[in-house]
């Protein structure tokens, strides 16, 4: 039953701003607002009495309707449920306000924005967006912003643990009222807890074909794998109530929680059948579909958000052509993506770990390795925070030849010569000796890198030389050098 009932003046406010059926206008914040995809209706308290952005009483339009609902009825879905709370529960710190001509619409109609409160010293909006297509359930955006120097610790709470007025505001409620009872929960049991991601409830009895008063309800409050997770989750009799503790923001920072409101209902009112249903709802926001998740979301919003997982970029490496040392390698990252979701998160940063201590920025690299395996990593940032690595490992043949030095006497007396070479890689020398076109003495050596080797080669007659020496590097790159040489006795 809706609290507001048994008040005077305050019921027939809230009756004339929240008739129905009526559009959606800008500067209301009261009302009807939208029907989702599957039809149902989406209203919003008066902000005279509740708080701002509370859901007023749900229900769905009938088959026949315009989007077709499920059944007619379910007008008590909620009585005026989801007051939001930064920093305690209590009136000082509830998002609150008595004014019904502070809001207005985005997203072609389809995002009631709720004006910005400062609420415990920190500037609090809501924003409730219903989409046509695709999932049904309303998408509640709670925005905090911390506009002080320095950073803030708070807690985000959504709904009330108590009928206890939140001054002169009314709490709110679910409208199943005292017949609430939990029928699933994401860990399995029948139960709400900090444990959870989401539940479904409803109001129908024990007996076989019952039947609900109000529409089965999945309350989805966080996405699974986010990096913030509720920190309480509890039902006391119609009271839901979920809060994430310990929330600090940054300096000048915002950071949001967003949650999802569900109605399900089946022609019948089947309870086993309504509750279902909301489960189904429930675990298919679950599977993370991001492009319903954020539908209409700016990427600031986007990047605010620590209750689900946001679009991710994927990171992706690719060569040109085929890894030399002799000239830069060409490193691009043409197949990354910046997100899953087309139009969200597009903006886009590259940075690269070269692997050898250099570093670029971009999307496109050309850098000169030595031959070896050089192992690259290339992070892609994108405009909603999100960063994604990947790592490849180049191999870059070796294709350039040694630099090598010969070091050779003039003139030397036969029968021993004795000369000296150096080679700035490791491999191997192959020495001969030439007088005319006869090679008289030869020698093969193993080099080092960097370290001279010793050669002797012996010649048993004078006459005009010429050394000739090839060093090959251990990829089979060759140099040649040579030197003349007299031989004397």
């Amino acid at each position: 039953m809706n609290r507001v009932a048994a008040a005077t003046l305050a019921a027939v406010v809230i009756a004339l701003v929240t008739a129905l059926p009526s559009a959606a206008q800008a500067g209301t914040c009261g009302g009807f607002f939208q029907y989702d995809a599957d039809g149902y209706t989406w209203d919003f308290s008066s902000p005279y009495d509740y708080g701002m952005g509370v859901i007023d009483e749900g229900g769905s339009s009938g088959p026949g309707g315009t989007p077709p609902g499920p059944r007619s009825g379910g007008g008590d879905t909620y009585d005026e449920w989801g007051m939001l709370f930064v920093g305690g529960e209590n009136a000082a710190h509830a998002y609150v306000q008595n004014k019904n001509d502070v809001c207005f619409d985005e997203d072609e109609g389809r995002e009631r924005v709720f004006p910005k409160l400062t609420v415990d010293g920190l500037e609090v909006q809501r924003k409730v967006y219903v989409s046509p297509t695709g999932l049904p359930g309303a998408r509640i955006l709670n925005l905090i912003h911390n506009p002080s120097g320095a950073p803030r610790t708070t807690q985000v709470q959504v709904g009330n643990s108590t009928d206890d007025d939140v001054g002169l505001f009314f709490p709110g409620s679910l409208g199943s009222d005292d017949d609430t009872r939990v029928r699933f929960s994401s860990d399995g049991d029948a139960e709400i807890t900090a444990a959870d991601t989401w539940a479904v409830t409803s109001d129908h009895g024990s007996a076989p074909a019952s039947t609900n008063g109000d529409f089965a309800m999945a309350h989805v409050f966080d996405g699974a794998g986010a990096a913030d997770r509720v920190d309480l989750a509890a039902l006391t009799e119609d009271n839901l109530t979920y809060r994430w503790q310990n929330v600090t923001i940054p300096p000048g920072g915002t950071v949001a929680y967003l949650s999802y409101e569900v109605q399900q209902g089946v022609a019948d009112a089947n309870g086993d059948a309504e509750d279902a249903a909301a489960k189904n709802a429930a675990l298919a926001y679950q599977a993370k579909p991001l492009a319903h998740i954020y539908a209409g979301m700016t990427d600031a919003e986007i990047a605010a958000v620590r209750n689900w997982p946001r679009p991710a970029p994927t990171a992706a490496i690719a060569l040109a052509r085929a890894a030399v040392d002799r000239l830069p390698v060409a490193l691009t990252a043409a197949d990354s993506i910046a997100s899953p979701v087309a139009g969200s998160c597009s903006g886009v940063a590259y940075s690269w770990d070269l692997g050898d201590g250099a570093s670029a920025d971009g999307p496109e690299v050309s850098h000169r390795f030595s031959a070896g395996a050089h192992e690259v990593a290339l992070t892609v940032t994108n405009s909603c925070g999100e960063s994604a690595t990947s790592r490849r490992t180049i191999a870059v043949r070796d294709v350039t030849a040694p630099t090598a030095r010969l070091r050779a006497p003039r003139t030397a007396r036969v029968p021993r010569i004795s000369m000296r070479v150096r080679s700035s890689e490791a491999g191997a020398a192959s020495v001969r000796l030439r007088i005319g076109r006869r090679t008289v003495a030869r020698a093969n050596v193993r080099l080092g890198a960097g370290a001279a080797k010793r050669v002797r080669l012996r010649a048993n007659r004078p006459g005009r030389a010429r050394v000739l020496v090839t060093v090959t590097d251990l990829a089979g790159n060759p140099v040649e050098l040579s030197r003349g040489i007299r031989l004397r006795r």
